[in-house]
């Protein structure tokens, strides 16, 4: 009968989540109907292969239009929100680097051209040749190899403790952008660095010990790929060491440039104890709501 769990899941995987629970019950029973009272391993096999792949199946319970069908359509996403955005994301920031490269470039104006760079440029490039390239690849009518039940995938042990590829990566993610947007507002920006560039420099390498442990949250996470009681307690060490970090950081006396009420035009250091304050309350619900979650997913019921 694992099998039967493996192919229904493979189906309702690809459906909406409200979806799921009933198409579960109604595949479940029109399989049961169409084996015999004791079936062999064979025998569901055959059935399995009567009904087809999952991808099609699941296809049928969704609408009939589409650019990319179901079959393609969750690695067309994967490829999307894992490679493609990322990639174009990391380009318009060299952009906008390389565009304030002959100085005299803010922090805010750094930042804004980044944006725009990725928001009318490479995003929409990105985009479209990779959904071009998708559509051209199924209209082309690709050989498919033939499908067997036996590659079927394992369903989670938990679903409900299962850890996302998104998850696996949020901590590693979150780290090297908070240091890069530290490095970036306080090196690149000749001379109108937000930040104080030594004290910077003192904080690097504790910059990197962050980057290292959310590094290990993340391996461990892909391994594991379920929450257990063992890597919430880690989760919860990393947020504390983030936590810690950025009290630290925020705190030093020496952290701002003083020039910075020049740089921005405004009267920012008359400010800047409650702009902090909001800062490091933000990171402390964040992380302690990220923490309660850890716990609360590794005491999940299967």
């Amino acid at each position: 009968m694992e099998l039967i769990q493996k192919y229904v899941y493979a189906v309702t995987k690809r459906l909406p989540k409200n979806q799921r629970d009933e198409v579960e019950r109604e595949l479940e029973a029109n399989i049961a109907d169409m084996l015999p009272e004791s079936p062999t391993e064979a025998e569901i096999e055959a059935v399995l292969l009567k009904l087809g792949r999952p991808e099609a199946l699941a296809a049928e319970y969704l609408p009939k239009k589409f650019l990319i069908s179901p079959q393609l359509y969750g690695f067309y996403i994967y490829v999307l929100t894992r490679c493609i955005i990322p990639m174009m994301a990391g380009i318009s920031v060299a952009l906008a680097v390389l565009d304030g490269l002959d100085g005299g470039m803010s922090v805010f104006m750094l930042i804004s051209t980044a944006i725009s760079h990725f928001a009318f440029v490479t995003l929409p490039q990105g985009l479209f040749w990779t959904t071009l390239g998708f559509v051209i690849y199924e209209r082309a009518g690709t050989k498919e190899k033939e499908w067997n039940p036996k590659d079927l995938e394992a369903v989670p042990a938990a679903k409900s403790r299962a850890i996302s590829r998104s998850d696996s990566l949020s901590e590693l993610v979150g780290a090297i952008a908070s240091v890069g947007l530290i490095l970036v507002a306080t090196f690149i920006t000749r001379g109108e660095s937000l930040f104080n560039a030594e004290t910077i420099t003192f904080f690097l390498p504790f910059f990197a010990a962050l980057i290292a442990l959310a590094a290990a949250v993340t391996i461990t996470k892909f391994r594991q790929k379920v929450w257990t009681l063992k890597l919430a307690i880690f989760n919860a060490a990393y947020n504390a060491a983030f936590a810690a970090l950025s009290f630290a950081f925020f705190l030093h006396p020496n952290i701002l440039n003083p020039q910075i009420d020049e740089i921005l035009g405004i009267p920012f250091m008359e400010h800047s104890g409650n702009i902090i304050f909001t800062i490091l309350a933000i990171i402390a619900i964040i992380c302690i709501i990220d923490v309660i979650s850890g716990f609360r997913k590794a005491f999940a019921k299967a």
